[in-house]
């Protein structure tokens, strides 16, 4: 079985140009931390899991992270801080994307919930259920949307996997309040 592992490493290696990429698109200066590396998984997880990496971390930079400008303003460092890791954890492996950005913005996330038509305008949820909101699939995308493909195939991927690892979003419930944190599909 030890033949099948490898260390998350062999996917990780490509996040910093992926980081390096998305600091010239969005003008956005971020600074990579890298944990637990050198964990193995099955080596059907470090083929599969890249897409959905990249989707998060564009996520991460994209949604997660202010201009220099707004975090200067908000008293934060102008360097955004991204963090990618992996551990076992109770017998499973957690990977964890996680940024130190203002955190979700649950009015606009609503406001497009109802935009898009997933909620009634009069749905009364709870910050759980607007934060879930996310992952709801888009029955739309905008036809000139750089980042769909990879979307998609990041969505499929966790809906495929999402109940095996619902554990690990549902063990840290402050994933949305200041560092937001995207566990596994999270």
């Amino acid at each position: 079985m030890a033949i099948r592992a490898q260390p998350m490493k062999t996917v990780f290696s490509r996040v910093p140009r992926i980081i390096r990429e998305l600091e010239v698109e969005t003008g956005k200066r971020v600074r990579l931390e890298v944990e637990g590396e050198m964990t193995e998984v099955d080596k059907t997880v470090v083929e599969r899991i890249g897409e959905p990496l990249t989707h998060l971390i564009r996520n991460a930079v994209d949604h997660g992270l202010e201009t220099p400008a707004d975090r200067k303003a908000a008293g934060k460092d102008g360097e955004g801080v991204v963090t990618l890791s992996a551990a076992h954890q109770s017998g499973r492996i957690v990977i964890t994307v996680a940024d130190d950005g203002r955190g979700i913005d649950r009015a606009r996330v609503k406001a497009k919930a109802i935009e898009r038509g997933i909620i009634a305008p009069d749905a009364q949820l709870s910050e759980e259920e607007i934060d879930n909101l996310i992952f709801a699939p888009v029955s739309r995308p905008p036809p000139s949307s750089r980042t769909f493909r990879a979307a998609a195939s990041a969505w499929t991927w966790c809906a495929r996997t999402s109940r095996r690892w619902a554990a690990a979003s549902a063990s840290s419930p402050n994933w949305a309040r200041g560092r937001a944190s995207r566990s596994a599909c999270r």
